[in-house]
């Protein structure tokens, strides 16, 4: 069915089926055993200090410009182990 196996296989059948077409059907018949709905989700709790306390986003181009620049100073590695 999927990798969550929504309907444990031995539930399915007892015996070994020679494709998807046999087991299909079987598979069909326990949805309503084994599908339940998702639970509800928690509230979700407020940023601490309110939306005027989230973290500001990042100037990425000059996050981008600094790591770029930064590496200039990194020798190049060279591929073979014998130089």
């Amino acid at each position: 069915m999927d990798a969550h196996n929504v309907v444990p296989v031995w539930e399915a059948s007892d015996k070994k089926e020679v494709g998807a077409r046999t087991l299909r059907a079987r598979l069909q018949r326990q949805f309503g055993a084994f599908l339940v709905d998702f639970p509800p989700l928690p509230e979700v709790v407020g940023w601490p200090g309110g939306r005027d306390k989230l973290p500001v986003s990042p100037d990425w181009p000059t996050v981008i410009e600094k790591a770029v620049s930064a590496g200039k100073d990194v020798p190049e590695v060279c591929a073979s182990p014998f130089g």
